[in-house]
């Protein structure tokens, strides 16, 4: 990737150890042409992976607004649908594929996730591009929190969903995608997809309805904590793994 090809902001995660380990180990399995299955491999480095994502834009952002237990349970609810969905479309998919099928999945983490390539005990990072206007409207939520005006919840609304949405389709919907599944495998995959927007898009429509002014402003901290550029990441887009 080209620095003018790069994207200014991310909205980021730190990846936890063993997620580092296992995804960076079924990308040099897969770009190397191992023999061995790596269907297992595949389902921990994506249960680890969805576990995260629930952990870090649901579980985290609730415990730092401090919300009452109607708010908490509108959370933890959800993230349980979730990942009961998630993990059975995944499930579903996985035990299908083949070594062949596997590579876009593969050449999709190498993407997403910045890091050292000469390194396996650097910081990683999962990174989901955004476009400018995108972080500049976090920026701007912020400041709408800051100043306690009730009108601002439904700008805040609309442009978590959309975020949600965008990462949605980035994280899931293309990677899903790319495999070309069959009519059935397919079905079911769109089925996940569907189910996992509606079910974010509600949350967010649910719990900040819920949420005070200070609620909100702490939420929307949280995540503008979690927006950088590559370069306040520390990270070299342009040493990107080749993929014949």
């Amino acid at each position: 990737m080209s620095a003018a090809n790069a994207p200014e902001h991310f909205m980021w995660f730190e990846a936890t150890t063993s997620l580092r380990h296992n995804a960076e180990t079924f990308i040099q399995n897969i770009h190397k042409g191992e023999r061995t299955p790596q269907n297992d491999l595949l389902q921990r480095v994506l249960d680890e992976f969805v576990a995260q994502c629930l952990e870090i834009y649901f579980l985290i952002p609730m415990e730092r607004a401090e919300l009452g237990p109607m708010g908490r349970k509108i959370v933890t609810t959800a993230v349980a649908t979730l990942r009961k969905t998630l993990q059975m479309v995944l499930g579903r998919i996985v035990r299908k594929l083949s070594q062949r099928d596997m590579r876009p999945l593969a050449e999709f983490m190498d993407r997403v996730m910045l890091r050292d390539h000469a390194s396996l005990r650097g910081t990683s990072y999962v990174a989901f591009p955004l476009e400018p206007q995108s972080a500049a409207e976090f920026r701007h939520m912020q400041q709408l929190a800051h100043s306690g005006d009730p009108a601002a919840i439904s700008s805040v609304i609309l442009s978590f969903q959309t975020i949600a949405d965008e990462a949605v389709t980035y994280f899931f919907a293309e990677p899903i995608d790319s495999l070309r599944l069959g009519p059935v495998l397919g079905k079911l995959a769109q089925i996940g997809i569907d189910s996992t927007r509606s079910v974010i898009s509600g949350l967010i429509r649910r719990i900040f309805s819920t949420m005070t002014s200070a609620q909100v402003a702490n939420t929307i901290d949280y995540f503008c904590q979690h927006i950088a550029t590559a370069d306040q990441l520390g990270v070299a887009l342009q040493s990107r793994r080749e993929w014949a």
